[in-house]
């Protein structure tokens, strides 16, 4: 089976191919934690899921780069909604504070008729801040709860790869998550291959 230009043969141990499950599409055995994602058509590492944003899987090796996206992403749109919010309903009060504006956050369409202005420039770029900083801070909250509790999406109703927050964090961002929020380009290693998960099973059920 090909998971990352990988062709990864079972175990002959039994104890350890007891995790692993046959991929039907790929008409082999898959790792555990590994799904098949049918955009990709293979089979994904500790597969989370299919970002449309970024147009690919994320698995194990690229799970930090997405939640350290999600983490630039809400200090930015945080920072710009901030610094929106104080110029156009502070700055500029007469021109945004009046019955108007309502009508055009509730329904963005009316910016069209009832008034085309360069003001409807400053509205439309200020609705987009607001809604990057929503989903933005939904798709963060949501992510981080998963990964704090060392699951994937797939796995988070029933963790079983709960080693601790701090573990959690380095499956994730590596053995030195402390550092890796300063820049994508530092290196830090993940402790485990993304392939053999037994001995993590077993360190996560003496801690239950």
């Amino acid at each position: 089976m090909e998971i990352s230009d990988e062709v990864l043969d079972p175990p002959a141990d039994t104890d350890e191919l007891e995790g692993w499950r046959f991929c039907s599409t790929c008409e082999s055995y898959a790792p555990p934690r590994s799904w098949h994602c049918v955009v990709c058509k293979t089979c994904i590492l500790k597969r989370d899921h299919h970002c449309m944003f970024t147009g690919c899987c994320i698995g194990h090796r690229n799970h930090r780069y997405f939640m350290m996206l999600l983490i630039y992403l809400f200090i930015g749109t945080t920072y710009t909604t901030a610094y929106n919010s104080v110029y156009i309903w502070w700055f500029r009060y007469n021109d945004f504070v009046n019955f108007t504006t309502i009508l055009k956050l509730i329904c963005p369409m009316l910016m069209f008729t009832l008034d085309t202005s360069a003001i409807n420039l400053f509205l439309l770029i200020y609705m987009l801040n607001v809604i990057g900083f929503l989903q933005s801070l939904v798709l963060l909250v949501y992510h981080w709860k998963i990964i704090s509790h060392g699951a994937v999406v797939y796995e988070r109703k029933a963790p079983k790869y709960n080693l601790g927050w701090k573990r959690n964090l380095e499956m994730v961002f590596g053995k030195r998550w402390y550092l890796v929020w300063l820049s994508p380009f530092v290196s830090s290693e993940l402790p485990n291959d993304g392939i053999h998960w037994e001995q993590v099973l077993k360190e996560s059920d003496k801690m239950k």
